[in-house]
């Protein structure tokens, strides 16, 4: 389950398949530093989220994903850091009052 992928890796990575990932709205609550391939298919939250400070950035091709989960190891207390930050962002941006304000805008 989500819950225990959570509980089970110290760092997450989310990689998306044929279309949007639905786990990075629970990923980003997780408390766990996350890796997140880039992607063209974005939801609403994403022009809010900011490289390094609520997730580590690792290019579409995957070409760096080595290198940034190797920094991830070595610089863990600053990846929590960062995983805080995404925790506190998921709080605010993705909570259900958050969602609903978004509907207001589309709909109104």
């Amino acid at each position: 389950s989500m819950s225990d992928l959570t509980k089970k890796y110290a760092i997450l990575i989310d990689v998306e398949g044929v279309g949007f990932s639905a786990r990075v709205k629970f990923l980003l609550h997780s408390m766990r530093p996350l890796i997140l391939i880039d992607r063209p298919y974005r939801e609403f939250y994403y022009q809010y989220l900011v490289p390094w400070t609520h997730y580590i950035p690792v290019k579409r091709d995957m070409s760096d994903l080595v290198e940034k989960t190797k920094w991830c190891i070595d610089h863990y207390d600053e990846a929590t850091t960062i995983a805080q930050n995404a925790y506190q962002f998921a709080k605010k941006h993705l909570s259900r009052e958050a969602c609903f304000a978004q509907w207001n805008k589309i709909i109104c």
